[in-house]
């Protein structure tokens, strides 16, 4: 799996020709840490108490701010009374209470999904959007200080450069063009993602596993299920936020890890529709570092 996911991020950035080592990326520091909403790097009753005042309109934090994402526990977009629930859980040590169920897990078992996080497969993490429908696949990521997309949908095949807000259908792109790499197909991209345990998520009930763990320093309830490969996923959950999931090798040791900052069941409309189509296929084979930077 670690070969397929770095292959996955590494194919991107071949159209641009770039140097084949990876540029070791740091995850912001900056997030807030979740319950702590006065920000003295603990989680304690007066905590509940501000997120109990911007429940009932004492108290107004910006959404997306750090003091709103801290007492948005449940990351459901708002403050409420049930926030301030689970953070005075925390506070008296109670922790987070198993979740019975969390829609946004539902959305990535469903198979439809489009989430924003980071990977890793055990070197630094990397940026991640991860797009999945029943018309297409979309990756992007962040390498080398260079941000690109990867769109397979049917046999179409797109190379989506976010910065310029273009594309390019490179479909009829040689291998050799590519150094050697083949273009990736949508059934391929769909086998990757397959190998994370996704489509063999059930419900959490049926988990093999069910701990109490700490991820990012959140504490959180932990689900492991075994796969018929011999291979186990295990998803993080805090409340109703799904925090991110792992996968764990048939020999038991971490292969990839993906963090989720957000998810939802609405993919977007792929290549966006503000995007134009002006990069050539004359531009990938001249050499397109200078123009996507």
């Amino acid at each position: 799996m670690k070969t397929n996911m770095n292959r996955l991020l590494c194919f991107i950035l071949s159209f641009c020709l770039l140097a084949a080592s990876l540029v070791t990326l740091t995850v912001s520091a900056g997030a807030a840490q979740i319950g702590d909403v006065n920000g003295d790097s603990k989680v304690t009753a007066a905590d509940a108490r501000l997120a109990l005042r911007a429940a009932v309109g004492l108290e107004s934090y910006a959404k997306g701010s750090e003091k709103f994402q801290a007492a948005d526990m449940n990351q459901d977009g708002a403050i409420t009374a049930a926030d301030a629930r689970l953070i005075l859980r925390m506070a008296v040590g109670l922790g987070v209470p198993a979740a019975a169920s969390s829609a946004q897990y539902d959305i990535l078992r469903s198979g439809t999904f489009y989430l924003e996080g980071s990977m890793s497969d055990g070197g630094a993490f990397l940026p991640l959007k991860l797009g999945v429908s029943s018309s297409l696949v979309y990756l992007e990521s962040t390498v080398d200080g260079v941000t690109l997309g990867y769109l397979a949908s049917g046999k179409n095949i797109y190379v989506l450069n976010p910065a310029k807000k273009n594309y390019c259908k490179v479909s009829g792109l040689t291998a050799s063009l590519l150094g050697g790499e083949e273009l990736m197909s949508e059934a391929e991209l769909r086998s990757y993602i397959d190998e994370l345990g996704i489509s063999s998520m059930k419900n959490l009930s049926q988990a093999n596993d069910v701990q109490d763990a700490m991820l990012n320093s959140t504490p959180c309830t932990a689900y492991t299920f075994n796969n018929a490969n011999g291979t186990k996923t295990r998803v993080f959950i805090s409340g109703s936020r799904l925090l991110g999931f792992d996968l764990i090798n048939a020999a038991g040791q971490l292969d990839t890890r993906i963090l989720i900052d957000s998810i939802t069941a609405t993919v977007p409309t792929l290549p966006p529709k503000d995007y134009s189509n002006t990069v050539t296929m004359i531009l990938f084979a001249a050499g397109l570092a200078d123009q996507l930077k």
